[in-house]
């Protein structure tokens, strides 16, 4: 590939604020999170992206969360971070 073809290429597209979030805030329990992607519950049932549950366990250093679902049915999943859409502190 030439230099002019490097021209042609668009830059890649960035999450500003994706490093900054990961370092200020970190799940914990009893935060209140929203799936991203659909997770697997313990049951072998897909709960699906957008699901709404509590994180009810920290697994290692935020490695990955136990969260409980109410909707759209009640199940428990191991979560890991890159699921996690949304989250909004306990308290």
């Amino acid at each position: 590939m030439s230099e002019a073809d490097d021209a042609d290429m668009p830059a890649p597209v960035r999450n500003p604020f994706a490093a900054e979030d990961r370092a200020v805030f970190s799940p914990s329990e009893l935060d209140v999170v929203t799936l991203r992607t659909p997770a697997l519950s313990d049951e072998g049932a897909t709960v699906p992206a957008g699901a709404t549950g509590t994180i009810v366990a920290v697994y290692g250093d935020a490695a990955a969360f136990g969260v409980e679902f109410e909707a759209p049915f009640h199940a428990l999943a191991t979560v890991m971070p890159g699921q996690i859409g949304s989250c909004r502190r306990a308290g």
